[in-house]
């Protein structure tokens, strides 16, 4: 029997729920470490299934080591904790991630300037770490997004929460942007760096990223990467966008749609995602590790190829009798009989009076990520995206007729709601 570790913030229980039924079906045995202990969600996200949770709040090594002292393999649920498993792999004698590939997979700017280090500038885009004013002068005509250096999601922090993950049309309204909220330290203080508890107290800078426009749509694929570094690509999905301005200066891009694609994706796309992900794998030596996109574009640049297990895949297991899960990690193909749409409600914004009869919704609501309900007195926002931390209400719909499903549903939940 084999032993699996999974490293795992409280964040991310959602993508543990299939992930761990799969590999009890398996018959593995299941270790997690997680940071924190909540009696409520731990069943509701498959927790119970593991054979021991471990909390750890600092994810230390020692610690790890000495409650488990022996495993066959590592998985990490988020890129912050491959460190921790590179350190852990060389205490259980494990070549799947070494502490230099860890360090380039969880650190955006050392990964971009990685990337064009060994040949595949083309499609990473233009960034940099800007520490003085001079340093957005690539970005004079054309739009950059901020974005933590160590960090995912929409999980903002600190001072600068108000720059992290927002866009910019230009240097000139950044500037602006900083004068006009009492920001002007941000230079200096981006030399020093931050640190965020949430991600293991790692310090950390603020990267400017060139915008790559979603709101046509990007393409991203499921991979996993083998015990002889190949890869092995398990189906695509498209991700729709939805852009929102706040101010003049600033700018918000977020998914708001994702769905697993039938069928087969353009050659060219197919060829270059493949050339990519293989050629960081050999050159890192990646061993038995998931990826979660990248995000490719129309210019075939892309970004996030977050090295770990994605949301995505939890939801097709559950829709395909959890059998997905299973045939991923025996390497066998993967066979999705039922693809799905996973889609944040858009609803008309405003302050709500009376919701009619919804319990139709239980069967297509993505419980884990709901918040908060719509009842009488709650505000539905302008805008909100599929993991919005103040108004997340996405529905998931599978099968043939996923996309009609999927309307019909959003539209009945329309019809419910009278506002004042």
């Amino acid at each position: 029997m084999n032993n699996v570790l999974i490293l795992c913030h409280r964040r991310g229980w959602n993508k543990l729920t299939n992930f761990i039924l799969g590999l009890k079906k398996l018959d593995y045995r299941v270790t997690v470490v997680s940071d924190e202990y909540l009696t409520g969600d731990f069943n509701q996200f498959g927790l119970d299934k593991a054979d021991e949770v471990c909390i750890n709040e600092n994810f230390n090594v020692e610690e790890i080591l000495l409650h488990t002292p022996t495993a066959d393999i590592i998985y990490s649920i988020s890129e912050n904790l491959l460190p921790v498993q590179a350190q852990l792999e060389k205490h259980y004698g494990l070549n799947n991630v070494s502490e230099y590939a860890a360090e380039i997979l969880s650190h955006k700017d050392k990964f971009d300037t990685y990337c064009r280090d060994i040949g595949l500038g083309k499609y990473v885009p233009d960034s940099i770490v800007p520490i003085t004013p001079s340093d957005l002068d690539m970005f004079d005509n054309r739009a950059f997004i901020i974005k933590p250096t160590i960090g995912n999601g929409t999980k903002r922090y600190g001072t600068y929460s108000g720059l992290e993950y927002y866009g910019f049309n230009n240097k000139v309204d950044f500037l602006k942007y900083l004068k006009l909220n009492n920001l002007e330290k941000f230079f200096d203080n981006n030399v020093e760096g931050f640190i965020k508890p949430e991600f293991n107290n790692v310090k950390y800078r603020l990267i400017a990223q060139e915008f790559l426009d979603g709101t046509k749509g990007s393409h991203a694929p499921y991979t996993y990467i083998d015990h002889d570094s190949e890869v092995n690509l398990l189906w695509w999905f498209k991700m729709e966008m939805i852009k929102s301005k706040d101010h003049t200066e600033r700018f918000e891009e977020q998914v708001y749609k994702v769905s697993s694609i039938e069928g087969d994706i353009e050659e060219e796309l197919t060829n270059n995602i493949l050339y990519f992900l293989t050629t960081l794998a050999k050159e890192l030596q990646l061993k038995n590790i998931f990826t979660s996109g990248p995000e490719f574009f129309s210019n075939l640049k892309m970004f996030d190829i977050n090295p770990r297990p994605g949301n995505g895949m939890n939801i097709c297991d559950a829709v395909n009798d959890n059998k997905i899960w299973p045939q991923i990690l025996s390497e066998t193909r993967v066979d999705i009989q039922n693809h799905y749409v996973w889609q944040q409600v858009q609803l008309k914004p405003g302050k709500v009076k009376e919701v009619g009869d919804t319990s139709y919704l239980t069967q297509y609501a993505d419980g884990q990520r709901t918040r908060p309900k719509i009842e009488p007195g709650s505000t539905i926002p302008e805008f909100s995206f599929i993991v919005d931390p103040d108004f997340c209400f996405p529905i998931i719909t599978s099968g043939k007729n996923r996309v009609e499903l999927g309307e019909t549903v959003i539209r009945q939940l329309q019809d419910s709601i009278s506002y004042y």
